[in-house]
């Protein structure tokens, strides 16, 4: 872990940096960081900002959804003498922050008030991935999953968007799904699955394209004509969509081969998560051995890992905010940690586990985290033993 930093700001903060770097005089990387830290300085400390405790089920995976709301995913199921029946539910969970500012003392004003929770349930299937589209001016879910009885389904839900007026679109796929994407700018979705993937215009389901291998993750670029295809024999491959009609027949059902595709790197790196960042030539990436890296694909290459994180085998989301540029994962170990996007320099490393009691009849303690981008301050939410906590990290423990 690098030396402590020691960061001296000045009365101004990041009005001061702004104008150092308008007199050019600091550089831009020093600059971000800088303004990074201030960000994070500016925040109260983790002891002090256990500030609501919401309870949840056991959930497979959280991350960041539209307006700094929290999407998880919960996989459970009920016996009885005659059958087991298998679900899933997809919960969208929303901050509803504290406007008061009576603070008591020895009782900090907590920031978040309480949460609001919607939750759609799905009997006998497994959800793989969720991802946010767009549609009409709403921000429906996309999701995929596998149903226990056999089959796949690709699905578009509103349960998390106002109003009624709208049903849920499912697409019934032979293939065992792994995972989804989605494109606004375009309209366009894929889905991956085993042996290729599918892809969508205007929710249309088109034919399968058949690879050789599995399509573990899926990542388009900003306008929707090239799909970046991880899969767990040829690593990154990029493929050019262009020749996707605007309308897919919906009833087309004969099989081909995927579209014209190059590898993204110099060697296979199998991935099972992935994010392009708006510069459109940097990916961040978690392989199967759970490492984060990020990798050019300019140069066809990884040029840094993120360190000191202990990951996952299997996939997790990205959490990640560029304009804070900031990166953000829970490990095996519990941590929780906070590196530079751009850099790889780790600000921050803490656990909460054992600061919360474990549920009764609980599992081996997982520990998830999101970025979410208030309006009025950034946070952490880590997500444990069944509870929500907003943290934020304080300034004596960024290193």
């Amino acid at each position: 872990m690098a030396e402590k930093y020691d960061i001296h700001l000045g009365k101004a903060g990041i009005l001061s940096k702004i104008a150092l770097r308008q007199q050019g005089s600091i550089r831009n990387s020093i600059y971000k960081r800088d303004v990074t830290n201030i960000k994070i300085n500016q925040l109260p400390k983790l002891s002090e900002h256990m500030s609501f405790r919401d309870k949840l089920f056991f959930c497979q995976s959280f991350r960041t959804g539209p307006d700094g709301c929290v999407i998880g995913v919960w996989q459970f199921c009920r016996g009885s003498h005659s059958r087991t029946r298998h679900y899933s539910s997809i919960y969208v969970i929303d901050f509803v922050y504290n406007t008061t500012t009576t603070v008591y003392e020895n009782n900090p004003l907590p920031f978040i008030s309480q949460l609001h929770m919607k939750c759609s349930l799905r009997e006998n299937m497994m959800v793989t991935d969720t991802f946010d589209v767009e549609y009409r001016g709403k921000t429906p879910l996309l999701f995929v999953g596998n149903y226990y009885r056999g089959g796949s389904a690709a699905m578009l839900t509103f349960f998390n968007c106002e109003g009624d007026e709208y049903h849920d679109f499912e697409w019934r796929i032979s293939s065992y799904i792994l995972c989804c994407s989605s494109n606004s700018h375009s309209g366009r979705f894929a889905v991956g699955c085993e042996g290729g993937y599918h892809l969508g215009v205007d929710y249309r389901l088109s034919k399968k394209y058949h690879l050789p291998d599995n399509v573990l993750a899926l990542e388009f670029n900003d306008d929707g004509n090239l799909l970046f295809v991880g899969s767990d024999e040829q690593g990154i491959e990029i493929c050019d969509i262009r020749d996707v009609p605007r309308k897919c027949p919906s009833r087309i059902r004969r099989s081909s081969s995927a579209f014209d595709k190059e590898p993204a790197l110099s060697d296979s790196l199998i991935v099972n998560k992935m994010k392009l960042l708006s510069d459109q030539v940097t990916l961040i990436a978690t392989d199967i051995e759970g490492d984060m890296r990020m990798l050019d694909l300019r140069m066809r290459r990884p040029v840094l890992t993120y360190p000191e994180h202990v990951g996952f085998k299997y996939p997790r989301p990205l959490c990640l905010d560029e304009s804070l540029d900031l990166l953000c994962a829970a490990g095996k170990d519990n941590y929780t940690r906070i590196w530079s996007l751009s850099s790889g320099h780790l600000h921050w490393a803490d656990k909460i586990y054992g600061q919360i009691p474990p549920v009764e009849d609980s599992q081996e303690t997982i520990t998830h985290c999101c970025i979410i981008p208030s309006t009025r301050r950034w946070f952490i939410a880590v997500i444990e033993n069944q509870t929500v906590i907003p943290i934020v990290p304080d300034a004596q423990n960024i290193v």
